[in-house]
């Protein structure tokens, strides 16, 4: 049937408030923040961890 506008205005706003530590981040300009497909339902610390230390070295390798 589609996609349901109220569960993707819900999905939307889950997202916002569970990455709201990416908005924070130094490297966010360079970065777009955090897959959610990755974090959602893991602990995210150490998975966020990982995503960011990927990211900054790619971030670093592209300004070369």
């Amino acid at each position: 049937h589609g996609i349901h506008s109220r569960r993707q205005k819900e999905l939307a706003r889950e997202m916002q408030d569970q990455m709201t530590f990416c908005r924070t981040c130094t490297d966010f300009a360079g970065c777009g923040g955090a897959c959610y497909a990755r974090w959602a339902g893991q602990e995210h610390s150490a998975l966020s961890n990982a995503e960011c230390a990927l990211k900054r070295a790619a971030i670093k390798a592209a300004s070369v």
